[in-house]
């Protein structure tokens, strides 16, 4: 038998390929889309026509925008292909006041960083200075003792970690943890404004500060949720409620004292 066989079939014979044969012509077609694919690239990275030539950015408002381009590490003139935006992004996300990022290539040369900010929840007092956090507890901004705050401040902690743009740490882990479900809650519910303290000093005895000074004891995190929710309700209420003192340590039966 030869090494190529024939078959007939409508009047005709037609070649049959062993499979030595056919698998040697897809290995060479293979070879030959691989390197036009690398040749294409090369021109890509090698034309005029992708080399940066506006950067913009989207979604700031306490941001800079030059502070965010330079953050990135993208400049004017870069071929677009050559942009690792998984870096850019990872750096910008450390930048104070970003939460969310995306870098995004608009061809044929054009660069978008879409940015989310982070709001301010809540300032922890450190070394004579507030301290403006955000939910997660990532670090802000910082403002003066003597500066006018219009956000709760956290009492009862003890910062041993700091960096702008890095999760803040304090001395109890337990305590740091309670914060964040506080803070998160507080403002799912939108009640910034209407919390002037907020003291954790001890995990069993919480309690909050209203500005319109009054005092709830909160007790421990259980039910956290509900109790936040339930005080927004008796926090919007109509009435004077200076001077009350309103105590959720059993959901169950919430008591409230006017002044």
């Amino acid at each position: 038998m030869t090494e190529l066989e024939y078959k007939k079939g409508g009047g005709e014979s037609s070649p049959i390929f062993p499979d030595k044969i056919k698998k040697q012509r897809t290995s060479s077609k293979a070879v030959v889309i691989a390197c036009v694919c690398v040749a294409v690239f090369v021109l890509l990275l090698l034309s005029p026509i992708f080399n940066i030539s506006e950067i913009t950015v989207v979604g700031n408002d306490r941001l800079d925008a030059e502070a965010v381009i330079k953050a990135s590490g993208i400049t004017v003139g870069t071929n677009v292909f050559k942009v690792n935006t998984a870096k850019s992004e990872k750096q910008l996300s450390t930048m104070a006041f970003v939460d969310k990022v995306n870098v995004m290539r608009k061809f044929p040369a054009k660069i978008e960083i879409h940015v989310t900010e982070s709001k301010e929840i809540a300032y922890i007092f450190f070394i004579g200075n507030y301290v403006g956090i955000d939910e997660t507890g990532k670090i802000l901004e910082i403002k003066p003792k003597d500066a006018q705050l219009e956000l709760p401040i956290i009492l009862g902690t003890n910062v041993t970690e700091f960096g702008m743009g890095n999760q803040i740490k304090i001395d109890d882990s337990a305590k740091q943890e309670a914060i964040f479900q506080i803070l998160k809650q507080i403002n799912i519910n939108e009640m910034q404004a209407l919390i002037k303290n907020i003291d954790v000093a001890d995990l069993e005895d919480i309690k909050f500060f209203t500005a319109a000074e009054s005092t709830v004891n909160i007790g421990t995190m259980d039910d956290i949720i509900y109790k936040i929710s339930f005080l927004k309700k008796i926090l919007e209420e109509p009435g004077d409620k200076r001077g009350a003192v309103i105590d959720m340590t059993n959901p169950e039966k919430v008591t409230y004292r006017g002044s």
